[in-house]
């Protein structure tokens, strides 16, 4: 899991949303480099190396960003801003093929995730409590945020 301040925001992502990140950064500029001495290979390199770069710019950004005013679900395709006061609590539950995954719960019972607070694989309880305690540091957010606004 990794934490990371930008401004007064806090992002909370998964370390195997930051390796996987990494990957398309690096893929995507070696893919390229190697458009510019592809020939006639050169536009589906370009094309794949955008591809590429575009999606670690949103797995970068991926995870939920937490802010003065409420959240910010980032997922891969969809982004949601997410006031505190329409926010009932954080959870980790499945996600799609995913076993563990942030998810919001918002007061009228909808919740939605993101893969970006996710472990894919379930074999060991380490990534389980990886994303817990960062759900933990969000639901504290959240409480802090209530404590504040209606003392």
């Amino acid at each position: 899991m990794t934490t990371s301040r930008f401004g007064s925001h806090r992002v909370y992502r998964s370390t195997a949303t930051t390796w996987v990140a990494a990957g398309c950064t690096v893929g995507g500029g070696m893919l390229g480099l190697v458009a510019r001495v592809a020939g006639p290979a050169r536009l589906p390199a370009t094309v794949a190396a955008l591809v590429l770069l575009v999606a670690a710019w949103r797995l970068w950004n991926a995870g939920i960003q937490v802010g003065p005013k409420g959240v910010k679900v980032v997922a891969l395709f969809l982004s949601r801003h997410v006031p505190w006061s329409e926010i009932d609590h954080f959870t980790a539950r499945p996600l799609g093929r995913l076993p563990y995954a942030g998810q919001v719960v918002l007061r009228d019972g909808k919740r939605f995730g993101t893969l970006g607070l996710a472990t894919p694989v379930r074999s060991t309880e380490q990534n389980r409590l990886g994303i817990q305690r960062r759900i933990d540091r969000l639901n504290r957010s959240l409480s802090e945020w209530r404590q504040t606004a209606h003392p």
